[in-house]
């Protein structure tokens, strides 16, 4: 039984998987793995199930991932009959079934429909929940299990999987096949609902037209006086209207100091830069062109929550 959210005794708190894939990357070395139970407070003040936390402790730099980090739940532990999370899974299960088409490698509500991105500088943000748990206590106070599984099934149905994180998206991205991204679709504000395939480009194709996408290339990763990591993407444009031009983009470590997956992400780049391999890096942003060269192009970012890296993946 997979279940979107868990309560996490270290934090005290209700969190998502992305949050506690954060906390773990953000302990020193050894870390330690975190603790989850049922994100119902009624189910755990009766039952105290335990959950487990699957793939939130690996690195998407430089491990494989074939499955999307997710909580489910323990078999040796058993949830309150009332346990909200229960029914919602029988819902799925029936989902599922009715459905004729599904992506590969991720069932249908797995799927990011929404991608929205931070705009500002602010490098922090906590997913909101988007009144999920408040229509979940509303789904619990129907009077037949029929009713409410029904309500599930239109709720995991018709509610869009909203966030804020690419790295969320790059990794629908990468598990969906070549006819699927061309078939699923992604709805980004002010941007528009194109497919995955649409709004992923590579930066061969990156022109200056001031129009934002998320870009992706492989990449050489340089440190300059310890302040700033420069991205220099290793391929050239191809764009008719903006050929053979060098594309690139920066990270300075005060951006890194602030960012809530700073400690991981800087990991990522010295492990790129110390081996000397080439991470294939995305980013959503606005291709520009360069101010103190004629033929280069720079990828301007909001936060770099809308920025990740993976190593040993081969892009298309």
């Amino acid at each position: 039984m997979a279940i979107p959210k868990a309560f996490c005794i270290e934090l005290n708190k209700v969190v998502n998987i992305y949050d506690a894939h954060d906390a773990y990357f953000s302990q020193p070395e050894p870390r330690a793995k975190l603790s989850f139970l049922c994100p119902d407070k009624s189910c755990r003040d009766e039952k105290s199930p335990l959950l487990i936390g699957v793939n939130y402790t690996k690195n998407p730099t430089v491990d494989q991932i074939k499955n999307k980090p997710h909580f489910r739940a323990h078999h040796e532990f058993r949830h309150s009959l009332k346990c909200p999370w229960v029914e919602m899974q029988e819902a799925r299960d029936e989902l599922e079934k009715e459905e004729k088409k599904q992506a590969r490698n991720l069932k249908n509500h797995e799927i990011v429909d929404v991608f929205e991105p931070i705009l500002t500088s602010q490098d922090v943000k906590d997913e909101e929940d988007d009144g999920f748990l408040v229509q979940t206590d509303r789904i619990g106070l129907l009077p037949t299990k029929r009713a409410r599984i029904e309500s599930w099934k239109s709720l995991i149905k018709n509610r869009p999987h909203k966030t804020s994180r690419l790295d969320e998206v790059v990794t629908c991205f990468e598990l969906l096949g070549d006819d699927e991204k061309k078939q699923v679709y992604l709805d980004i504000p002010d941007v528009g609902r194109k497919t995955y395939r649409q709004h992923f480009k590579s930066v061969r194709y990156a022109r200056p037209d001031g129009e934002a996408r998320i870009y992706y290339g492989v990449a050489r990763v340089s440190l300059w006086e310890k302040k700033r990591y420069y991205i220099n993407f290793l391929a050239k444009t191809e764009d008719n209207e903006f050929p053979d031009a060098e594309v690139s983009t920066y990270i300075t470590v005060e951006q890194l100091s602030r960012f809530r997956g700073g400690a991981l992400l800087r990991a990522q780049l010295e492990l790129s830069r110390e081996t000397k391999k080439h991470p294939c890096c995305y980013i959503f942003g606005v291709a520009e062109t360069s101010q103190k060269a004629g033929n280069k192009l720079s990828i301007d970012y909001s936060s770099l929550s809308v920025f990740t890296i993976r190593l040993d993946t081969a892009a298309t």
